[in-house]
């Protein structure tokens, strides 16, 4: 029984139906219901009575739309460089529109070739570039009554270049407190830089509550008390193990959580830094990102760890703690996924706009992958921090060479505060120092 305005009664003998079919006609009743009741009827033969309805169809009428069309083109837009055989989408906004076409042009809008017809309400489409190289291509969306063009060229390129960024970190790396996968910071810059240059690829080793420790070079010696085992399919030597032309590292808050000083989470970064020197990649290193911890120790060790990768790092440091801290070290409320931990899809967003505008995806990674891999830096990387000190001040130091070493630290006028040596200190292994035998009347500056 098929009831709306009006009622019809449709009978089938479906006990093995494989190709019989019925059908009506009718309008639903005022507020647009239609039931549709299904029971034996006359037609089932079967002793039990059953029944079987595999498929049900229901075919609307069209209905001219009284609202204006609106269509408008994301991507690609203009500027975008696309390779031969990637799978980029084309990505458009619509309203009060019904199906459309797809086109586009490789030589300037002389002649355009249709890609497909799609519904616009599903606002996105994958599309396998062809093989038409060129540097005046353009995306054509057409609907009956509204058109839009990309407003500039992108290229199509017959390229196979990739250049590899790599992510490793803990859990808000790999996507923690995002609703869907798609909305974790991670996965949000890789598609937008994906669509702007299929060159760049974005290989995500993040793995939820790893700490400095996890992602250290493999082979290096843990400190004893720390009962943890470098990952090495996660770590910074995996991550370079793909060739990427550079690194970000993402640790948010697990180091504080198990109260690792500040200076011993400096040393591991330095003995990442190292190892990317080695390898001629660019590291990049977000600071740690606000928590809500109830021991004010552990907030302050956010803090230590957040000033020092700014000063250390400098141009390569990614602030993740200004966008979304409270005053108190806490997560903004706006941005707090609902454990004081992570970030919600708000917080993520701003993460990966932060990435976006430090622009590491704008580098040209052919001459940084050919020119430079394998080569170690000329001098010794030092750290020295905190900058300005007080009572005392870390040195962390990588040497190229193993080599004894003398270390002084003067004042402003040449006077020598502390004349310090170590020897045999090895290559490319971390060294961390702490001068604290300042005179007491330069404690304090």
């Amino acid at each position: 029984m098929v009831s709306g305005s009006s009622a019809d009664t449709l009978l089938l003998q479906v006990a093995s139906n494989t190709d019989f079919i019925v059908a009506t006609q009718l309008k639903p009743e005022a507020d647009g219901t239609i039931t549709i009741t299904a029971s034996p009827g006359p037609e089932n033969d079967n002793s039990y009575g059953f029944f079987y309805l595999g498929v049900m169809k229901v075919i609307y009428e069209a209905e001219p739309s009284t609202q204006t069309p609106q269509l408008s083109l994301l991507w690609p837009n203009g500027g975008e460089y696309w390779q031969v055989g990637k799978s980029p989408v084309i990505a458009w906004k619509s309203q009060n529109v019904g199906s459309m076409t797809i086109e586009y042009t490789y030589d300037g809008g002389q002649v355009w070739q249709v890609i497909d017809t799609v519904f616009a309400a599903q606002q996105s489409y994958a599309w396998q570039v062809p093989p038409t190289p060129s540097q005046q291509c353009l995306v054509r969306l057409s609907a009956d009554t509204v058109s839009v063009v990309s407003n500039d060229f992108f290229e199509i390129a017959d390229d196979t270049t990739i250049c590899r960024i790599a992510v490793i970190g803990s859990s808000t790396a790999a996507g923690a407190g995002a609703s869907v996968p798609d909305s974790a910071w991670v996965n949000r810059y890789r598609t937008q830089v994906f669509q702007n240059n299929t060159r760049v690829e974005v290989a995500n080793l993040a793995k939820g509550g790893y700490t400095t420790y996890h992602l250290l070079p493999t082979g290096t010696p843990i400190p004893p008390g720390i009962s943890i085992t470098i990952d090495e399919e996660r770590n910074i030597s995996k991550a370079l193990s793909l060739e990427p032309y550079a690194v970000i590292v993402n640790l948010p808050s697990n180091d504080a959580a198990n109260l690792f000083p500040a200076a011993d989470q400096l040393t591991n970064f330095a003995a990442m830094q190292a190892a990317a020197d080695s390898a001629g990649v660019e590291l990049y290193i977000c600071t740690t990102q606000p928590r809500n911890f109830s021991n004010p120790a552990q907030v302050a060790i956010q803090k230590e760890v957040r000033d020092s990768i700014l000063s250390i790092y400098s141009d390569h440091a990614l602030d993740f703690w200004t966008p979304i801290a409270d005053s108190n070290g806490y997560i903004l409320s706006q941005y707090n996924s609902g454990d004081g931990v992570h970030l919600n899809d708000a917080g993520h967003r701003l993460l990966a706009e932060t990435v976006l505008e430090k622009g590491i995806h704008q580098t040209d990674c052919a001459p940084i992958i050919n020119n430079t891999a394998g080569v170690k830096p000329e001098e010794p990387k030092v750290v020295v921090y905190p900058n300005p000190f007080g009572e005392e001040v870390n040195v962390n130091l990588i040497l190229t060479e193993a080599s004894d070493l003398e270390i002084k630290l003067f004042d402003l006028v040449g006077n020598t505060l502390v004349n310090r040596s170590e020897l045999h200190v090895p290559a490319n292994k971390p060294t961390s120092l702490k001068l604290n035998t300042l005179p007491d009347q330069y404690r304090g500056f």
